[in-house]
């Protein structure tokens, strides 16, 4: 198994209140980048996880624990949510599907 792919797991932050323009600043977005290896979700997976098929679904596997709390993940400059995820010894695996934004 190849850990080849470059994904960022992304958390939000709401801004904060500025005093002085009393204007909401934009919160930052906290990054955190992990090798995965990404590949297309098999239909059994998919019967598994939804019940039915999703298009577009992918399964992502990362070397140890999984990140800090995330609101998504960008793949290959796509936005995808994890559907299910799954702590093993060594590995964490994501079942995720693409974001319509």
């Amino acid at each position: 198994m190849r850990f080849d792919t470059e994904v960022c797991f992304v958390k939000l932050f709401s801004g904060t209140y500025n005093t002085t323009t009393g204007d909401y600043d934009e919160g930052a977005p906290r990054k955190e980048y992990n090798l995965a290896s990404v590949m297309d979700a098999s239909e059994d997976a998919m019967n598994l996880a939804y019940g039915n098929v999703k298009q577009g679904a992918l399964v992502v596997i990362i070397q140890g624990e999984r990140p800090e709390p995330f609101d998504y993940i960008l793949i290959r400059g796509r936005k995808y949510r994890a559907d299910s995820i799954r702590q093993l010894r060594r590995r964490t695996t994501f079942v995720v599907s693409e974001v319509q934004s």
